[in-house]
């Protein structure tokens, strides 16, 4: 009842709060399905910061039983609790108690369990200490939060791949007041060394016995799916991933019948990888040749690329690279490929996106084969937007 009143739902929140600060009270309050109905408040009022600071407050004091964190993860608490913290990062309050509820969620130390973080969680985490680097409670927080979530490595890289990460947790090692956030920081800091370390030597093994497959099997009709395992075992390296795609083209140069293989999830598969490495210039550069390849072998494969918003990640590796001409050339390769087809250039008309060539082509006038991409694709684009009477 009254789910539609925000003010209903903040009081309701405020009530539970109260109630949960003694202990006793919280096994209670889970049986009668206090969880689900925070969470339903959060979720119907996520833009009210009233109801955001009562319902993160009590999941924070809730989220201390094991009973109550149980419920709390079958209803997907820490991802609606990180969007909330997204909304409101300038709420110190709603910052400190997000982080601390999901430091609560992060462990389950009676099974000796870390919880496998999504990106969302880590970065709502990451840009609490961004907003509020002269917040020592904040800064405590987040990094007793991270320190949690640090158990596992698969969380330490996804710690790696959010903006600033390292710098914010030298910033609070040195700068925090507050002594548990800084000795917080060190061990995290501390973990992410090691964890680099142990993954450059795992880079370099698993790398040398890809390539080396590849160049003793070349033909083998199991290559491509040897190698695009490897790659999403190994997806958090961009090294891998870069050259998963290296020893995908060797392989479709030396038997283009393994194109019949990375056609439909695989290929879409590729692409969210693209997606994931979108800072490193080698995944893009390999990335979008081998779309570039694929899109010349047949017209499902266009379908397949623009379905799976291909084309946006073709743009988005040409904004995020625009000074490497390399990943330039290799960009427009592949949308003169897929700009054959009106819906090429409907898609990014509407996207907004269709001047991105002209702002590479100026930005290496010296590059023959860029300029001659940019031109056909420029002339079919033309072309298009005439025959719909658009002017360009």
């Amino acid at each position: 009842n009254h789910l539609e009143s925000w003010k209903m739902q903040e009081m309701g929140c405020g009530t539970f709060w109260a109630l949960a600060s003694k202990q006793e009270n919280r096994p209670i309050l889970a049986r009668a399905g206090a969880a689900s109905r925070i969470i339903r408040a959060l979720v119907k009022h996520i833009h009210v910061e009233d109801v955001v600071l009562r319902a993160l407050g009590t999941l924070r004091t809730l989220s201390s039983e094991m009973e109550v964190r149980q419920d709390l993860v079958a209803l997907e608490a820490p991802q609606h609790v990180a969007q909330a913290m997204a909304m409101h990062r300038d709420n110190p309050a709603v910052q400190r108690d997000g982080c601390a509820f999901l430091s609560n969620s992060a462990v389950d130390v009676e099974r000796q369990q870390v919880a496998v973080a999504t990106k969302a969680e880590i970065e709502a985490i990451v840009e609490a200490m961004s907003h509020h680097q002269n917040d020592p409670s904040v800064l405590s927080g987040a990094t007793f939060a991270l320190k949690n979530y640090s158990f596992m490595e698969k969380n330490i890289r996804t710690l790696l791949s959010c903006h600033d990460a390292v710098k914010l947790l030298d910033y609070t090692m040195k700068n925090c007041t507050d002594t548990n956030g800084r000795d917080d920081a060190v061990i995290v800091l501390e973990r992410i060394q090691t964890c680099f370390t142990d993954d450059e030597n795992l880079e370099d093994t698993v790398y040398r016995s890809m390539m080396e497959s590849v160049e003793l099997n070349p033909h083998s009709s199991s290559g491509v799916n040897q190698v695009f395992h490897t790659m999403k075992e190994y997806d958090w390296s961009s090294r891998i991933v870069a050259g998963g795609l290296d020893a995908i083209q060797t392989l479709l140069h030396r038997s283009p019948s393994h194109k019949n293989k990375v056609r439909g999830e695989i290929l879409i598969t590729l692409m969210s990888m693209m997606s994931r490495h979108e800072d490193s210039a080698a995944v893009q550069l390999r990335g979008c040749a081998l779309l570039a390849i694929m899109a010349g072998s047949e017209e499902k494969c266009r379908h397949t690329i623009r379905d799976a918003n291909g084309l946006l990640v073709i743009v988005r590796a040409m904004r995020n690279h625009m000074n490497n001409v390399d990943v330039q050339v290799a960009a427009t390769s592949a949308l003169k490929v897929l700009s054959v087809e009106f819906d090429c250039w409907f898609e990014l008309e509407r996207s907004g996106n269709t001047g991105i060539v002209t702002e590479a082509m100026g930005a290496h006038p010296g590059s023959f084969q860029l300029q001659e991409n940019g031109t056909q694709i420029l002339t079919r684009f033309s072309s298009f937007a005439a025959e719909i009477g658009i002017a360009t």
